[in-house]
C-alpha cells in the first residue's frame, strides 16, 4: 500500500463505518438551511434580521459539520473512544501522518460541501420568496464564511487527536458557550453582525476577499498539521 492510498483508505474506511450516521449530516445541513434562510434573505437584500441567530448558528454548524462523517460521538467520561480510534489506526501499517491527513482532508472536503448545500438551499428559498440574488457575491459569501469556520474545525480536530477524550468533550461543551456570549456581545452592544459584514466586503472587494480566504483555508491547513502531526505523536493512548 503506498503512502497516498494508505490515506485513501483511512478515508473511505471512516465514511463506511459511520453509515446510518452520515444521514446526520444531511439532516443537519437541512435544518440550519430551513432555521436561517430568512435571516441571509435578510443580509443580502438589506431587511430586518436577526445578527445572533445568523451569526451562531452558520459559524457553530460550520465549524461541526465536516466532522459528522467519520465522528466520534458520545458523551461521558468512562471511556476514552479517541484512544480507542486512534490505537486501531495505530495498529495498521500506515504512518500517523498519514492518519492526520486523512481526518483533515476528509473534515475539509466535507465541511466545503457542507456549506455549498447549504448555500444551495438558501438560494433556493430565497427565489421561491421571488428575490433574485447576486450569484456571485452570495458564493463568495459562501466561501469567506466557511473559511471563518474552518479554522474552529480545525481546533476541534486538535482536541480530536492530540488531546484526551475528556478534553475534547470539555472543548465541545464550553466552546458553544464561550461562542454564544461573543456574539451575543457584538450583536446587541455594537448592533454588529459578522456574516452582514462579510457580505459587504464581498460586494466591495471581491477579489481581494476571495484571495484572503483561499490564503486562510490554505495557512489554517497547513498549520494544523504540523501541531496535530506533533501532538498525536507525544499522546498517550494506553
Amino acid at each position: 500500500m503506498s503512502y497516498w492510498q494508505g490515506v485513501r483508505y483511512l478515508i473511505w474506511n471512516e465514511i463506511r463505518k459511520a453509515r446510518w450516521r452520515n444521514l446526520f449530516f444531511v439532516i443537519i445541513i437541512a435544518y440550519t438551511a430551513l432555521f436561517t434562510y430568512r435571516e441571509m434573505e435578510g443580509i443580502i437584500l438589506g431587511k430586518e434580521f436577526s445578527s445572533f441567530l445568523i451569526d451562531y448558528l452558520c459559524i457553530m454548524m460550520f465549524a461541526v459539520l465536516g466532522l459528522t462523517i467519520g465522528s466520534v460521538y458520545g458523551f461521558g467520561f468512562k471511556k476514552d473512544l479517541l484512544s480507542e480510534r486512534l490505537s486501531y489506526w495505530r495498529s495498521l501499517p500506515i504512518k500517523i501522518d498519514q492518519i492526520v491527513w486523512a481526518r483533515l482532508i476528509t473534515t475539509t472536503i466535507t465541511g466545503f460541501l457542507a456549506v455549498v448545500a447549504y448555500y444551495y438551499l438558501v438560494a433556493i428559498g430565497i427565489n421561491l420568496n421571488g428575490h433574485s440574488i447576486d450569484v456571485g457575491a452570495f458564493a463568495l459569501h459562501g466561501l469567506t464564511t466557511y473559511a471563518i469556520s474552518f479554522v474552529f474545525t480545525a481546533m476541534y480536530l486538535f482536541f480530536e487527536l492530540g488531546m484526551s477524550y475528556k478534553k475534547y468533550l470539555l472543548y465541545s461543551w464550553i466552546k458553544p458557550i464561550v461562542l454564544v456570549a461573543i456574539i451575543l456581545t457584538y450583536s446587541i452592544t455594537w448592533k454588529f453582525s459578522l456574516l452582514e459584514k462579510i457580505y459587504e466586503a464581498v460586494q466591495q472587494a471581491p477579489l481581494v476577499m476571495a484571495g484572503a480566504s483561499i490564503v486562510l483555508i490554505i495557512a489554517t491547513f497547513l498549520l494544523a498539521f504540523r501541531l496535530i502531526n506533533e501532538k498525536v505523536r507525544l499522546r498517550n493512548i494506553l
